[in-house]
């Protein structure tokens, strides 16, 4: 009976370093989260006074796990941006082991999000959209098209 209970406590122990680690690792990313989030912020809306607040964090495990596959775990957060008469929420990712971190910008999920104006005949907005356009057609005027990456259809 006394080594049931020495291998349920050493396997409660394990799991609360688990813990505190992971609390660890969210504490020593915090700060560079909003540092990220922060500058992202103020050179997307050109506004120096924006200010962050965070809204929640956890640690995201990686979706491929097993014995020969491990992904990276990666704290995640979520703040909220306000300055200049704007407000948002962003996420925040920064991989365990790395150097910093990864925001997100606003995306079709968000409000403020606007899609990309049709192209109208005649308007063709830059060099990539002209060599796609051009490929487009001599695909379709040539044949099948089965691949974008070989130049030729």
């Amino acid at each position: 009976m006394p080594r049931k209970l020495t291998l349920w406590m050493l396997v409660l122990a394990a799991t609360a370093s688990g813990c505190a680690t992971q609390k660890q690792f969210l504490d020593q990313m915090q700060p560079t989260a909003i540092t990220t989030v922060l500058n992202r912020t103020r050179f997307d809306w050109n506004c120096q006074s924006a200010t962050a607040t965070l809204i929640s964090r956890e640690v995201v495990q990686p979706a491929l796990q097993g014995p020969l596959v491990n992904g990276i775990p990666r704290a995640e957060y979520t703040g909220g941006v306000a300055g200049c008469g704007k407000r948002a929420t962003f996420v925040v990712i920064c991989p365990e082991g790395g150097s910093g971190c990864f925001a997100t910008g606003e995306g079709p999920f968000h409000p403020a999000w606007q899609p990309r104006p049709a192209a109208t005949p005649g308007m063709i907005p830059n060099q990539a959209d002209r060599s796609m356009l051009a490929w487009t057609r001599r695909c379709l005027t040539e044949g099948e098209c089965h691949t974008r990456t070989s130049g030729s259809c």
